[in-house]
């Protein structure tokens, strides 16, 4: 946690932490009309394991880039977070 803010602070961001910063990886969303419908906002792993079987591969995700995420209500034109900074990652040459 302490080598991620450093690295936002040499980038010229300064992490103030007012609201407990929790670095983490957000792999899908669920739409507003389906949290509705399942009573939550969140993805019941137990529940879509038993839907779905067990032995599910779901594949495999890169992580490619990290976006640094303003808390609040406004969002960019294509729907994404208002993001002060971003890192991308270069894949290394085999």
């Amino acid at each position: 946690m302490e080598g991620v803010v450093r690295f936002w602070f040499r980038t010229g961001i300064e992490i103030r932490d007012v609201f407990d910063f929790t670095p983490h990886m957000t792999l899908m969303k669920m739409k507003t009309k389906h949290g509705h419908q399942f009573r939550s906002h969140y993805l019941d792993t137990a529940r879509l394991l038993e839907i779905l079987g067990r032995e599910r591969d779901f594949g495999t995700q890169i992580l490619d880039n990290v976006h640094l995420c303003e808390i609040s209500e406004e969002r960019r034109k294509d729907g994404f977070y208002i993001s002060p900074a971003n890192i991308e990652f270069h894949p290394s040459p085999e």
